[in-house]
């Protein structure tokens, strides 16, 4: 982008651009409207879950069982690598797997 057009002129310098589109982000994503309706979960019958197990790592035996959980005959993705490779080779690329998976839990922390 060369530029970004906003109320107070045209941000050309690259800080300028970057602190244009935080501010339209934080201003439209970040703010909460208040809301003149809830929903009632519970006259819905909803049952709260406990997700606190989705905020921990990758286990190494929970990574084993998908791969092993896998297709044998099919490639997972444009790798073109097939379950059966994964599962032939795991004891010599679990470190790997499991660096890869672990990279892909911090981004989100």
């Amino acid at each position: 982008m060369h530029c970004l057009h906003t109320d107070g002129g045209i941000a050309v310098a690259h800080q300028d651009k970057e602190k244009v589109i935080h501010d339209y982000f934080r201003d439209h994503i970040g703010s909460a409207a208040p809301r003149d309706f809830t929903i009632n979960w519970q006259a819905l019958g909803y049952n709260q879950h406990d997700l606190s197990d989705l905020e921990v790592p990758f286990s190494q035996d929970e990574i084993k069982n998908i791969v092993y959980a896998m297709p044998s005959d099919k490639a997972p993705g444009p790798d073109g690598f097939t379950g059966a490779f994964f599962k032939a080779c795991w004891e010599t690329i679990k470190e790997d797997v499991m660096a890869a998976m672990n990279s892909l839990f911090t981004l989100n922390a």
